[in-house]
Parts: C-alpha cells; sequence; structure tokens
C-alpha cells in the first residue's frame, strides 16, 4: 500500500465516523494519478460543504486532509524531478 492509499484510507475512515459518505475507491497503478484522483475528488466534496472556500486558492483552504494531499503532491513532484 502506497502512502496515497493509506492517506485516502484514512480520509474515508474519518467521514465515516462523521455519518459522510466514503470517497471512491481509484484504482491506479499511478500513485501520482491516483492522489490527483483523490485529491479532486476530496475537493469537491469538501467546497460542496464549505462553498465559503471557493473564494480561497486552494493551497489557503484550511482542511487538514486537503493539506495532507497537496504536502504528499509536492513531495510525488520534487521526487519526479529528481528522477
Amino acid at each position: 500500500m502506497n502512502l496515497t492509499e493509506k492517506m485516502t484510507e484514512e480520509i474515508n475512515v474519518f467521514l465515516k465516523a462523521v455519518g459522510e459518505a466514503e470517497l471512491p475507491v481509484f484504482q491506479e497503478k499511478s500513485e501520482w494519478n491516483l492522489l490527483r484522483k483523490v485529491k479532486a475528488a476530496y475537493t469537491v466534496r469538501l467546497l460542496e460543504k464549505m462553498p465559503q472556500y471557493k473564494t480561497f486558492p486552494a493551497e489557503k483552504i484550511p482542511d487538514m486532509f486537503l493539506q495532507a494531499l497537496g504536502n504528499r503532491e509536492a513531495e510525488l513532484a520534487a521526487a519526479k524531478g529528481n528522477g
């Protein structure tokens, strides 16, 4: 299990605990593609619940899961640049 899969699992545990529907489980061979799909799905869900965040730049939205996904995206981008 890669880090993005683990993060998705943790997000889904939280969503389930607060009575929300879980994010879809995407089947991707590439962690980069998986991360982008999970981040997009989570962002859509978050903006539905908190429409006032639509005025914020994505990196400034005060949400711990979205920030963690963004941090992972930066890590993968840095690793890709070093590869």
